[in-house]
């Protein structure tokens, strides 16, 4: 270990190889136990940006944005002891690589900076990011203002040389070859004098490298500092030997570089400081205010601010001071810490059986007593883990239930706090300006800041007040009770600047110091010129980060003005009777008008419109043109966004400024139309497309990727959906007077997100609501109105709400107590439900229009009309009943809609199988399913009861299947994948769970349909053997692999264009042929092509001479797969072929695949332009005719090298 004796910094730089839960506990653990000052992890391997601090340290984290930054991560953690969370400024110059922390120290600054390069490799574009992290730390660098302390520590990932004052002699030999850009990183270090720490002692334990992995040992990871930083004590860094976070990991390891590092002394100018403001417990008085009797502290606040109050000058000083002095600040107690003991015990405990089994000898006793060591240390291993694992587990839990409670009780500051809790952790959003990719000092940000604001808000102030005198005889004053009442109206949460009291405080003693308050003013704007006091108008200014996260410029954020809100409540009131004594002028002068037009200033709602304008004194040509517009469809559809730019002029004309790119148009549209109206644009301004608002549609579901997640149980879901989702969705409806149907529309949507949250639908399983809420314990919604509606009533009561009306609210109580009496119906048989939205119909044809005008599902109906059948004599009349038509068009209607009494589809199949004796009749085998008793009793609950018989409707699917093959399905056959029995059926869901009346049904089934199940399975197992036999003579399998002589892309474009001549001219056709036997013979056309381009190729030819795949005399060899070795080796069993007889081949191939040859041919996976992976395909030939020689040619050709000028090979 360094020495760590006499002030300095205690510093720890690691390569962590991926932080995982419980290495991450292991080194909060051991940063904590040996108290040091900063440490530096690379390769953190986390996904997310991340600013947090805790007791002990401030951590600032960096991911990696790009896919090749995706293992970065870098990490920095601060002591708390150094610094605080808003002093501590950070930019991540390449995220995921290269981060930079700046922290005060007297007049100066701390810059610390992570670096992780990356690593050396024969991947293309390596050496070129490298190149650019360097620069990017380069030009970091040389910013720096000289006078900071600079630290510079990472995995650098390249050697150091010896050289002068940046770099000393202990160091490791390095290959030359293997990192040749190791010069940039050393002209860094040289041209701006830094040292490299840990070159300059070789350490007792004598180990110099920081990675080792087997054999292999380097020195990458270093500690850099300014050479005049550089002092003896530094210089002593080295490797930590025996560290102990993860060292149970196995493969290849960093080694964690320490040093002592001595900062310079810094002096310290005392500042002016700002006076003292009195503090007390803001909760404790918040919670006196909503007791439902006065505490005595609260008593004694009143009687001391009463006492003491003389006006405004000191209204806030002596509140202040009042409540100082009775609700005291509580002493800090101390802070639990962050990790349980018995965790922290354990890693401990962990750390010292791993020092003690490095500590034994390399003899036969020492060796065995390891091994017994090891085997506790993987044992306390597996403990620690475990118990890492229950303590993340016990604090969401923990979090979650204070959510829940604040849920309930109605708390949403309590329930914001947690939630807060709950979310991933972010980067601070604090102001941090960055200018050339670099931290600027304070001094410019503030002056960038006045800069930007004064541009945009003080453009056109004016820069002397406007001269006012005060003329008027009438005295203006505020009266106590007008006060009383707008300070008991404040927000007890409300920011206020320094050195006011706060507003729960103005709550408290609103009416203490109204009185006085309100005299002093009155006195103070009773004299010649009334006084205004300049805290008032003062306001401390906030700047908040919005929501798009950007801080490029000051604009990027949101400022926020504090002002005294004694002050705010007082010129509210004075803003109140202007408005009153407008409202009378424009009353008195409304009535001096001579008609009833001029009095309403404007166009009234006439009967006749033409009347309204020829009163307004409306010219003649104008009015023409208003009724024209008025009349057209534009109008009525656009007349509220017409209105709204009108409102936009009118804030224009006030020198307000909008800004297009934060402001949104949020459009709902509900009802039939609501698809097409949706697609419309919204123009506020056609002239300038600049000045477009977007136009945005509503937002519903946003929880709904969590909640509908298998990542986390029912449990938890059902718990995040009751505090989040449910409190949100009843708040404030206990004071609606919500009606029945409202309750109705209510439950089902809640009942929507449960069945969503629990995977169970009701068209799937069957299950009733009632069922689904006694399972998952969720009350009714009328239940949780009445239970928020008692809580809101004892609130109310205890706080003395003046506007508590006790008529209304008895009345939503009884109107609660008559829907609870309401009785449910458990019949459910006559209700049809939607499997779409959950609507529920009390008739089948109710459900049918809902589901054809919301949902656009249509009955549909075979078209089965014939003219030389269905009609006499050639004209429209029916053959079976005789029936007459105008049209051929409403024959055809009554045919194919089965109106038709005699004539119907099931009669017409039945009569089409009087000809085969070996067809069951239909009707039977329907007669006999619907003779079984569970088809019977099912039939008298209602069709839902039909969902949980999933034999009987699948043999009913089976008996109406019927199966067409076209064109269209040869080509979706050869685009898709093979499909298996069981593709193609919509997504599996969750299984009800049997309970005892279905496992009774199962078991009166007799034994015989038993036995004829298990004689079935053999026979289909049987003729599944006889088929794989005769597969092997006529059917093989194609491997096609991607790349550059890949012949995939060939193939797609083959079958596109097949597909394009076929939509574009359907009688169109080659020779007649199926796009199997078209796409079959192009692949071996594209052989041919490409053999003989290849012996046009003397370069080519040498490249294939090259692999090995021809011989010197020009022949194609044979390769054969080594199953041990994994790779294609030369067949020395078969002669190779010349390319005369391979043309020969291909040639009479050709010829033979051109007839019905060909039986299948397709790709098992999705055909695309581009594909990645191994493409596999099956082939299948005819056993008869000429298919027999086409697969002795085939044989022939099976594991020659020509087939690799295409990438192909197949076997049986």
């Amino acid at each position: 270990m360094p020495d760590n004796g006499g002030p300095g910094w205690r510093v720890l730089c690691w390569n962590a190889g991926g932080l995982t839960a419980s290495t991450w506990q292991e080194l909060e653990t051991y940063a904590r136990l040996y108290q040091y000052d900063a440490v530096l992890v690379q390769e953190t391997k986390w996904r997310h940006d991340s600013t947090w601090s805790n007791q002990a340290f401030h951590y600032v984290h960096s991911q990696g944005v790009r896919k090749e930054d995706s293992t970065g991560g870098v990490l920095i953690m601060i002591a708390t002891r150094h610094a605080k969370a808003r002093d501590i400024q950070f930019h991540a110059i390449h995220p995921g690589r290269l981060v930079h922390v700046r922290i005060p120290k007297g007049q100066t600054h701390i810059d610390i900076m992570n670096l992780y390069q990356y690593s050396v490799s024969d991947a293309e574009g390596v050496y070129e990011r490298r190149a650019a992290l360097t620069f990017k730390l380069h030009r970091c660098l040389a910013g720096l203002p000289r006078r900071n302390f600079l630290l510079l520590g990472g995995d650098f990932n390249c050697p150091c040389e010896p050289h002068k004052a940046t770099c000393g002699q202990c160091v490791l030999n390095h290959n030359l070859s293997h990192y040749r850009d190791y010069q940039d990183m050393q002209n860094v270090l040289r041209t701006l004098h830094l040292c490299v720490l840990n070159t300059w002692c070789r350490p007792q334990h004598g180990q110099l490298a920081t990675f080792t992995f087997g054999k292999i040992a380097s020195q990458i990871d270093f500690l850099v500092v300014r050479q005049q930083h550089a002092d003896a004590r530094a210089k002593k860094a080295q490797i930590l030997d025996r560290f102990p976070v993860g060292a149970w990991r196995e493969g290849a390891n960093h080694h964690p570089v320490v040093a002592t590092i001595t900062l310079p002394k810094h002096v310290y100018r005392a500042s002016p400081s700002a006076g003292v403001v009195p503090q007390f417990d803001q909760e404790s008085l918040a919670r006196d205010l909503r007791a439902s009797h006065t505490p005595e502290a609260l008593t004694a606040l009143r009687h001391a601010v009463a006492s003491t109050i003389q006006g405004v000058q000191n209204a806030h000083a002596c509140m202040l001071q009042a409540a100082a002095a009775h609700y005291p600040v509580p002493e800090k107690v101390q802070r639990r810490p962050d990790q349980p003991e018995d965790l922290a015990n354990s890693a401990k405990h962990m750390w010292g059986m791993f020092r003690q089994m490095r500590q034994q000898r390399r003899t036969m006793q020492g060796i065995v007593t390891a091994w017994r060591i090891w085997q506790q240390f993987q044992q306390a291993h597996r403990i620690h883990k475990h118990r890492s694992r229950q303590r993340l587990k016990q604090r969401r839990d923990d979090l979650i239930q204070q959510a829940h409670d604040s849920a309930v009780t109605g708390n949403l500051f309590g329930l914001w706090r947690v939630v807060k809790q709950l979310a991933p952790k972010a980067p601070r959003k604090r102001l941090q300006l960055h200018r050339d990719n670099r931290i600027i000092s304070t001094e410019e940000e503030l002056q960038w800041i006045l800069d930007s604001y004064g541009e945009r808000y003080g453009a056109d102030a004016s820069i002397e007040p406007p001269d006012i005198t005060h003329c008027s005889t009438q005295q203006v004053s505020i009266s106590p009770t007008e006060l009383i009442h707008v300070l008991l109206h404040l927000s007890p949460r409300k920011a206020v600047p320094r050195g006011c009291a706060p507003t729960v405080l103005l709550k408290a003693c609103g009416m203490q110091i109204a009185e006085a308050v309100a005299s002093d003013v009155n006195h103070q704007w009773t004299q010649p010129a009334p006084q205004v006091a300049q805290g008032w108008s003062d306001a401390e200014v906030v700047l908040l980060p919005k929501a798009h996260g950007r801080s490029q410029t000051p604009l990027d954020y949101r400022p926020i003005g504090l002002q005294d809100p004694l002050g705010k409540s007082i010129m509210t009131l004075l803003i109140q009777q202007v408005f009153q004594h407008c409202h009378r002028i424009r009353e008195i002068s409304k009535n001096e008008r001579l008609t009833l037009h001029q009095r309403a200033e404007g166009l009234q709602q006439w009967h006749h419109l033409k009347q309204a304008l020829d009163l307004a004194g409306t010219p003649l040509h104008v009015q023409e043109l208003l009724l024209k517009w008025l009349i057209q469809e534009w109008v009525q559809d656009h007349a509220v966004l017409y209105a709204a730019k009108t409102a936009f002029r009118v804030l224009q004309s006030f020198h307000l400024k909008i800004n297009f790119e934060k402001t949104k148009a949020i459009l709902k549209v509900v009802g039939t139309q609501q698809d097409k109206d949706q697609t419309s644009r919204l123009l506020l301004s056609p002239k300038d497309p600049t000045t477009w608002i977007t136009l945005v549609t509503q937002t519903e579901w946003a929880m709904a990727k969590i909640l509908h997640s298998r990542k986390m149980g029912i449990h938890y879901k059902l718990w995040v959906w009751r505090s989040c989702v449910l409190s949100t969705m009843t708040y404030g409806l206990q004071s609606c007077g919500i009606t029945g149907d409202h309750a109705q529309e209510a439950q089902r949507s809640m009942m929507k997100h449960v069945r969503a949250i629990v995977s169970n639908q009701a068209h799937i399983t069957g299950d009733t609501h009632a069922a689904i809420m006694e399972q998952y314990h969720i009350k009714p919604f009328r239940v949780l109105i009445q239970e928020a509606h008692e809580r809101e009533l004892q609130t109310a009561i205890a706080r003395q709400d003046w506007m508590w009306d006790s008529s209304w609210q008895q009345h939503v109580q009884t109107q609660l107590a008559h829907r609870m009496e309401q009785p449910t119906h458990s019949d459910e048989a006559e209700v049809w439900s939607c499997p779409h939205c959950e609507e529920v119909f009390v008739s089948s044809a109710a459900l049918k229009t809902h589901a054809r005008r919301t949902h656009g599902i249509k009955e549909e109906h075979q078209h089965i009309f014939n003219k030389a059948e269905h009609s006499i004599g050639g004209l429209p009349t029916c053959r079976c009943c005789g029936k007459k038509f105008s049209k051929w068009q409403s024959l055809a209607m009554h045919i194919n809609q089965n109106s038709c009494p005699v004539l119907t589809r099931d009669a017409e199949s039945q009569d089409n199988t009087e000809h085969y004796d070996n067809m069951p009749d239909p009707n039977s085998v329907a007669d006999v399913m619907c003779r079984q008793p569970e088809v019977v009793q099912a039939s008298k609950k209602g069709i839902n009861a039909f969902i949980t018989l999933h034999e009987y409707t699948q043999r009913m699917r089976q008996t109406i299947t019927r199966r067409s093959y076209s064109m269209d399905d040869a080509l979706s056959e050869f685009f898709g994948e093979v499909k298996s029995e069981q593709e193609g059926k919509a997504n599996k869901r969750r299984r009800p769970e049997e309970g005892p009346q279905r496992r009774t049904s199962r078991s009166h089934n007799s034994q015989s349909e038993d036995s004829l199940l298990v004689s079935l399975a053999r026979l289909t197992l049987r003729q599944e053997e006889e088929l794989l036999v005769l597969k092997q003579d006529h059917s093989l399998i194609l491997f096609m692999r991607p790349g550059k002589d890949s012949v995939l892309n060939f193939l797609f474009q083959t079958a596109s264009l097949y597909k394009q001549k076929m939509k574009e001219t359907p009688t169109w056709g080659v020779n007649f042929q199926p796009p199997r036997a078209v796409l079959a013979l192009a692949l071996f056309k594209e052989l041919a092509n490409r053999l003989e381009t290849t012996l046009g190729d003397s370069a080519k030819l040498k490249e294939i001479k090259d692999l090995g795949w021809m011989d010197e005399q020009g022949r194609w060899k044979y390769q054969v797969w080594n199953a041990s070795l994994r790779h294609l080796q030369e067949d020395t069993d078969r002669k190779p072929l010349t390319t005369e007889e391979i043309k020969v081949i291909l040639n009479r191939l050709y010829g033979l695949l051109k007839g019905d040859v060909v039986t299948r041919f397709h790709c098992t996976r999705k055909l695309t332009e581009t594909m990645e992976g191994q493409a596999t395909f099956f082939l299948d030939l005819s056993s008869r005719g000429s298919g027999q020689e086409a697969w002795q040619h085939l044989q022939l050709l099976q594991g020659s090298c020509v087939l690799q000028l295409i990438g192909l090979a197949y076997k049986k």
